[in-house]
């Protein structure tokens, strides 16, 4: 009897150790190794020997024997691992599906994407206008001796009546006596039109808020027109009268009339009237430009998906340009003057071209000058490679030199320009 319940004995202590070793004893079974081992009953955790106060999660409970403070979540030597086996018989087989092991495939064989290199050299064409708003072009003051307006005179008019046979002839004579000639002078707008530029360059990105450019350009306008002077003088009307006699001719002679004399002649006038009007016809203007400068960009006012944005710019440049040689025409126009004199005035009496006696005079030398600007602007970013800007400001260009050795004013303009960039 004692031997049977022995035997008994013996059989139920070995069952029990299997089915330990079932439950996930510390050296079979586990998921994760033999890290920690899990009741199938009740939930309980027994972590192994060499760090039994390591939980694998909040929610797990604090083992036995363990002052909470000192409880720590997967850290320790044999805790809970941070990276699962996803090899055969893995966690992903234990009934997670099969996205787990792929996504370890794929981080295993994951290769970084490479960035693409910001592009820091971008090129660039412009068109644009300038309208000047400061300096004279033409200072009779300063243009001296070589003012064409000194040797003004009028073109009279006038008939004759009667013939020494008669008697007596008449002479009426219309002129005009110069009293004073206002003289205008003229400014970089009235001699030119609105120059129109073209310049084409290269940009150098060098910090996302921060470039530097280099640009060459071309710039033309036409000649204009302007009025210079306007002439006031005296109307007059000039009536002499000169008599003849015929002396009694001989035999096969002809008799030729004698002069007896010349009245004083007999005036009209009418004074403080406008008389003439000068104008000088300019010739074209063109200029090559060359021109360095920097650019700070500020944060974008309009941010849209991708690389649409605004972002406002200031800009400064400094540089040379080479202009042509520039003259011009003088032109006269003068009031008809015995129609003036016999309708009591000049005024709505039409004027006539007087044909140019002077020939082209020298306005401009051709000549080098320092010129510098600052712009303001927005740039809108059109896709990764283009962008297109909008900018004004102030343009600044010395003086130019006159064949008389003096010189005209700065020239300040304000530039309207259109640019369009390229990414490299």
């Amino acid at each position: 009897m004692r031997l049977a319940v022995c035997a008994l004995s013996a059989v139920m202590l070995s069952g029990c150790s299997w089915l330990g070793g079932f439950g996930g004893g510390s050296q079979g079974g586990s998921i994760f190794g033999n890290s920690f081992q899990y009741g199938a009953n009740n939930g309980s955790y027994r972590f192994d020997q060499h760090n039994p106060c390591v939980i694998p999660s909040p929610r797990a409970p604090i083992p036995r024997g363990c002052d909470p403070a000192s409880v720590t979540i997967g850290t320790a030597s044999g805790g809970f691992p941070q990276q699962p086996n996803f090899g055969s018989g893995s966690f992903a087989s234990g009934g997670f599906g099969s996205h787990a092991d792929v996504a370890g495939q794929q981080a295993a064989h994951y290769q970084p994407r490479k960035r693409l290199r910001k592009p820091n050299l971008r090129g660039s064409l412009s068109l644009g206008l300038e309208k000047s708003i400061s300096g004279r072009a033409l200072d009779f003051d300063d243009f001296g001796g070589n003012n064409p307006l000194l040797t003004y005179s009028p073109r009279d008019e006038g008939f004759t009546e009667g013939t020494p046979a008669s008697g007596s002839v008449v002479d009426t004579t219309f002129t005009a006596v110069t009293e004073d000639i206002a003289i205008q002078n003229l400014s970089f707008d009235d001699i030119h039109s609105t120059p129109i530029g073209f310049k084409g360059g290269l940009e150098f990105i060098a910090s996302p808020r921060t470039s530097f450019f280099a640009n060459a350009g071309y710039t033309y306008a036409q000649g204009e027109s302007a009025n210079v002077a306007v002439v006031t003088g005296e109307l007059q009307r000039r009536v002499t009268t000169e008599t003849f006699t015929t002396p009694q001719a001989t035999a096969g002679e002809v008799a030729i009339p004698v002069s007896t004399g010349e009245t004083d002649p007999n005036i009209t006038f009418i004074p403080n009237q406008n008389v003439a009007n000068i104008a000088f016809d300019f010739s074209d203007q063109q200029r090559l430009d060359l021109e360095v400068g920097a650019r700070h960009y500020f944060n974008p006012i309009v941010r849209d998906q991708g690389f649409k944005t605004i972002t406002p710019f200031v800009g400064a440049s400094v540089g040379v340009a080479y202009h042509n040689s520039v003259s011009f025409d003088v032109t006269e126009d003068q009031v008809f003057l015995q129609r003036a004199l016999e309708a009591g005035g000049s005024e709505g009496i039409d004027f006539f071209r007087v044909p140019n006696n002077t020939g082209s005079v020298e306005f401009f030398d051709s000549d080098w000058v320092a010129t510098g600007q600052l712009n303001a602007g927005v740039e809108w970013q059109v896709t990764p490679k283009t962008a297109l800007a909008l900018e004004s400001g102030l343009r600044f260009e010395g003086s130019r030199d006159y064949p008389n050795g003096e010189n005209s004013d700065t020239n300040i303009s304000i530039p309207l320009t259109v640019r369009g960039s390229y990414n490299f």
